[in-house]
């Protein structure tokens, strides 16, 4: 005899998915009337969402970099000796090992790291330009020159660049593997474009993610390594007149997001090149991938009356295997969050996705001020992976068949 059962569990399994009840929570970590707590624009969270990193300070004057603890709902305390305008970019697990790019006293970037705070000096980070004219911090953490360790704080990662025959646009980029602190070997990457390729470290350290985004008629080269797994890719063909920016990089190496003629387009593995499509008339500004590269989290630059206007937002895989965009406001109305009822106004940026794509940090207005958000997703609402999709459509058409073969015998 024919049974509804597992008609009934898919069809739940479907409306859990989809169901308007779903409940997302939008929390507030830190509001300044006369304080600011800015996460770094350039990725200020970490994969597992308990870290945010960036500056804190005073309008009056005077700021210092600061990492906050979401688990514990307090400021990681940092070592004195940190210099205050430094940009940490990036943390161990439990806060012991911070790594990040500072400037010299004479006004050079360089990397360093604080193991149990004890400071120590790291070779790389020495940007082509340096030596030609000035280059902002913030500038080399987004051209790619900022340190990263893995969660232990065991394993560190520093991009060295080597200028060749006294040009800013001709040089030799290799990548220099740390661990406990000690320099172990140097990833060789002997040609590239005039920026360095981004690079991830996975959690665990045995990998390294470099992939670019540029011209055509460029490679990277070949990539050298004894005791680290790397993952190399080569510089893509945009398609562009402009340059190709790549924003950040999937954890699992599979997806790179990167700008091209400021429009929004993702690298996936095998060389396909992918345009994010949006109906809004904007900008791609801050980007970045969760994990495994099915969910993007950006900022959309647009004009509305006239105004420049950031509007966060979310281009996730659908069933059928599309990106689809929602602005931020509009997926936690669906999920039950009506965010003027929490005393915010404005949504105003992204700051950084979790490796499982349901946190993200940002910035926004709440009761005239402004402040940091942490958003947690309902997991139900994040969608199926295509073949999942694909599988239970297939079931379900599957079962209905064999209901009517049934009857009709």
């Amino acid at each position: 005899m024919f049974s509804l059962r597992p008609i009934k569990l898919i069809s739940i399994s479907l409306l859990f998915l989809t169901n308007s009840s779903l409940s997302a929570t939008i929390d507030t970590i830190f509001l300044g009337e006369e304080s600011f707590f800015f996460p770094a624009d350039t990725g200020g969270f970490s994969a597992d969402g308990s870290l945010i990193f960036g500056h804190q300070g005073s309008f009056r004057g005077g700021e210092r970099p600061a990492i906050y603890d979401t688990d514990k709902g307090e400021f990681i305390d940092l070592p004195a000796g940190l210099n205050p305008q430094a940009i940490v970019t990036g943390s161990s697990t439990d806060g012991s090992v911070l790594v990040g790019l500072e400037e010299n006293f004479i006004g050079e970037v360089t990397s360093f790291a604080y193991i149990n705070g004890v400071r120590t000096v790291l070779d790389g980070s020495r940007p082509p330009y340096q030596g030609f004219f000035p280059l902002d911090l913030e500038i080399a953490v987004r051209l790619g020159y900022g340190p990263s360790v893995s969660d232990s704080g065991s394993r560190i990662i520093v991009p060295n660049i080597s200028p060749q025959d006294g040009s800013p646009r001709n040089f030799q980029a290799e990548y220099l593997v740390y661990d406990d602190g000690q320099l172990q070997e140097s990833i060789l990457i002997p040609r590239t474009n005039d920026s360095l390729p981004r690079h991830r470290i996975s959690p665990d350290g045995s990998k390294v993610v470099i992939s670019a985004a540029g011209q055509s008629g460029n490679e990277l080269g070949e990539i050298n390594s004894s005791s680290i797994e790397v993952i190399g890719g080569q510089i893509l063909d945009t398609q562009s007149s402009f340059a190709s920016l790549p924003l950040d990089i999937a954890a699992d190496s599979s997806t790179v997001i990167f700008s091209s003629s400021f429009e929004a387009k993702l690298a996936l593995d095998g060389g396909e090149i992918v345009s994010l499509e949006h109906t809004l008339e904007g900008l791609l500004g801050n980007a970045f991938l969760n994990g495994d590269g099915t969910v993007v989290a950006a900022d959309l630059i647009v004009f509305l009356d006239g105004v420049r206007k950031s509007l966060p937002g979310l281009w996730r895989l659908d069933e059928f295997g599309d990106y689809q965009f929602t602005t931020l406001e509009q997926l936690l109305q669906d999920q039950g969050v009506d965010i003027s009822l929490e005393g915010w106004t404005e949504l105003n940026s992204i700051r950084g996705i979790s490796a499982d794509g349901l946190k993200l940090v940002g910035l926004g207005i709440k009761d005239q001020n402004s402040g940091v958000f942490l958003v947690s997703l309902d997991p139900a609402a994040v969608p199926l992976p295509p073949t999942a999709g694909f599988l239970l459509f297939s079931c379900l058409g599957l079962l209905f068949s064999k209901h009517k073969l049934n009857k009709a015998n």
